[in-house]
C-alpha cells in the first residue's frame, strides 16, 4: 500500500514534527505491539465500516496513523528522516476540527466492480458522507496512480452546520456510495459516531504509542 502524496514543496507541519520527535523505537514499539494487540485490534474494529460486500473504510486517527507509520518504520528500517518522511506523507489522513480522513479499501467483487469502485472513489465525491441529512463529497489525498488501485486515502472538509451537527451528536450519520452498477448505504454505529465526534472535538495525545519526554 502506498503513503499519500503530500504537497510538494510543504514542509512537514508542527504536529507532525512534534509527533515525530516522540515515536517509540522500534525495540519498544515491538514491545507495545506485544502487550497492546487486543487493544490495536478494538481500535481499528471501532474505526471501521462496511460500504456494501466490496468496500471498507477505516476512519483515521492519531492512533491508527501512527500504527500505519510504526509497521512502515518496523518493515523498511527506523531512522529519524525515515520516521519523519512518512509522517509527513501519512499527515493528510490526520483528522482536524472541521475534518474526517479515511482509508478506503476495495476487497471484494470482481475486476470490472472493483475497476468502476476505484474510479470513483478517485474522484470528488466519490464517497458521500452524510451528517443529519446534509452530503459532504469525498476528496481524494492524492491521484490514483492506477486503474483498479484497491486502496484510496479520502477526507470530509465539513461544512459548519455538518460539523456542528455531528458534534453535538445531532441526527445519523451515513456512508453512501453510487456507483455505476451498484449501490450502497450504512449508518454509523453509536461507538463509530462518539469515535468521530472525539476526533472533531480533539483528543489527548495517544500516550501508549508515544515516548515520555516529560523527563
Amino acid at each position: 500500500m502506498n503513503a499519500p502524496i503530500p504537497a510538494q514543496g510543504v514542509s512537514p507541519s508542527l504536529r507532525v514534527q512534534h509527533l515525530a520527535d516522540r515515536l517509540l523505537g522500534s525495540a519498544m514499539y515491538r514491545r507495545v505491539q506485544a502487550r497492546s494487540s487486543a487493544r490495536i485490534v478494538n481500535l481499528r474494529a471501532r474505526r471501521r465500516v462496511r460500504v456494501g460486500p466490496s468496500l471498507s473504510l477505516l476512519f483515521e486517527s492519531e492512533e491508527t496513523v501512527l500504527l500505519h507509520v510504526y509497521e512502515v518504520l518496523r518493515v523498511e528500517g527506523w531512522s529519524p528522516r525515515r520516521a519523519l518522511d512518512e509522517l509527513a506523507a501519512y499527515s493528510c489522513l490526520l483528522p482536524g476540527p472541521s475534518t474526517l480522513c479515511g482509508t478506503a479499501l476495495i476487497d471484494g467483487g470482481d475486476r470490472r466492480e472493483g475497476l468502476e469502485l476505484a474510479r470513483r472513489l478517485s474522484g470528488v465525491g466519490g464517497l458521500m458522507l452524510r451528517v443529519d441529512g446534509r452530503s459532504v463529497a469525498s476528496q481524494p489525498c492524492q491521484a490514483s496512480t492506477e486503474p483498479g488501485d484497491p486502496v484510496h486515502y479520502l477526507r470530509w472538509a465539513l461544512p459548519v452546520d455538518a460539523r456542528e451537527a455531528l458534534r453535538q451528536g445531532a441526527g445519523t450519520v451515513e456512508l453512501c456510495l453510487d456507483a455505476r452498477e451498484f449501490s450502497a448505504s450504512v449508518a454509523a454505529v453509536d461507538t463509530l459516531t462518539r469515535e468521530l465526534q472525539a476526533d472533531l472535538v480533539g483528543r489527548p495525545l495517544p500516550r501508549w504509542l508515544l515516548a515520555d519526554t516529560s523527563a
